[in-house]
């Protein structure tokens, strides 16, 4: 049971650190190519990764393809992670608006 929890808490370090490292690169990437490039990577990304799911067959011998499926797939998160919740959208559009803080809000974006 021990093994098991730890391999969840493995992947999730993983996915976290890879998200964390991606998602300012992306920013960099997507400060000079545009928000929906970084957008069609990570789509990519996750198409990739989504098909190599689908038609792997795991062993015991290949378990270790799991960690590098939650790497790629914590890139893919941070590239979406900079083009979908950016400050404009996010904070005016989705959070302002539906809680009313507008006003507040509207100096600091």
């Amino acid at each position: 049971m021990f093994l098991k929890i730890l391999q969840v808490t493995l992947n999730s370090l993983i996915f976290s650190f890879s998200a964390f490292i991606s998602s300012y690169w992306s920013g960099v990437a997507a400060g000079k190519y545009g928000k929906t490039a970084v957008l069609l990577v990570g789509t990519a990304i996750d198409f990739s990764t989504f098909l190599t799911c689908l038609f792997w067959m795991p062993t015991e011998n290949t378990v270790w393809i799991i960690y590098i499926l939650f790497f790629i797939e914590g890139i893919s998160d941070g590239c979406w992670q900079v083009s979908v919740a950016s400050k404009h959208y996010f904070i005016k559009t989705i959070f302002c608006k539906t809680c009313g803080f507008t006003q507040k809000f509207d100096k600091l974006v």
